[in-house]
């Protein structure tokens, strides 16, 4: 069963001393999200993982739908409690995309896993995964932050919704390997750990910088950033130590502070 796969690699594989110590596991949930956000009200604690076999009302970014058919890939939540104000949550996106990137490259040392701001990991231009953050704040003060992750573990192509087909990727369709979500989720835990750890001490994303501009699939590429209704365009230089994304256009330089970049041309 699902449950008893996830807990056994849980207890094989994973090296946190919060993060998944507290778990919930169910076959079918609406969202991750959702329920991890109904605990965290209940008084649940800093590290519970929520985990589903398959969401019936899975989100991304956008209010988009989330296809989550059960079997194949591996959706959860984590809930954190951050000693931190609220403006700097969102900036947990970049962490989790790096702790996903730092992972699967430990499972897959010889793919490229790149990623793309503010939020997706990409294996030869195909979306091997997704996150949406949400958070509950008091005024100055953070109450909790949701950290929802979908990755794309043993989907076939036919598990994709047809519009999304061609744009997503899976560790089966990269390697024609079937692998266990559990292990998967234990090692994404083991790397998010630290990074969150030294992020909270930072208060800012400046300490994983680099890191960020080696992986990004943008670095350097001529993209159009659609916020609202005033779009920027400008070539990519990183990002901000707030989680901006650099662009310049010749003397010119701009910061997206959320939205999708399309690389142009």
């Amino acid at each position: 069963m699902f449950n008893d796969d996830i807990n056994q690699s849980l207890r094989d594989n994973l090296a946190t001393e919060s993060l998944g110590r507290a778990l919930l596991v169910e076959e079918v949930l609406e969202s991750t999200n959702l329920t991890a956000s109904e605990m965290a009200g209940m008084g649940m604690p800093h590290g519970l993982v929520v985990v589903a076999d398959r969401q019936t009302g899975g989100r991304g970014r956008n209010g988009r739908a989330w296809l989550s058919p059960a079997g194949v890939n591996l959706y959860f939540s984590m809930l954190l409690r951050p000693s931190c104000p609220p403006g700097i949550v969102p900036q947990i996106a970049i962490l989790t995309a790096l702790a996903e990137r730092r992972a699967l490259g430990q499972l897959l040392p010889s793919l490229e896993i790149q990623v793309k701001w503010p939020n997706d990991v990409l294996v030869k231009g195909g979306k091997l995964s997704g996150i949406l953050c949400s958070m509950s704040c008091q005024g100055t003060r953070t109450d909790y932050a949701i950290v929802g992750v979908g990755i794309n573990v043993n989907a076939l192509a036919a598990d994709f919704a047809p519009d999304v087909r061609s744009k997503a990727t899976s560790l089966w369709l990269l390697t024609g390997r079937c692998f266990p979500r559990g292990k998967v989720l234990a090692l994404f835990l083991n790397q998010f750990e630290p990074l969150y750890r030294k992020w909270l001490k930072a208060a800012s994303l400046s300490p994983f910088l680099a890191e960020w501009r080696k992986a990004s699939v943008l670095e350097g590429k001529q993209v159009t950033v659609e916020q609202g209704n005033a779009p920027v365009t400008g070539v990519v230089d990183g990002i901000t130590a707030d989680g901006q994304l650099i662009l310049r256009d010749g003397q010119r330089t701009s910061l997206a502070t959320a939205g999708d970049a399309h690389v142009v041309g």
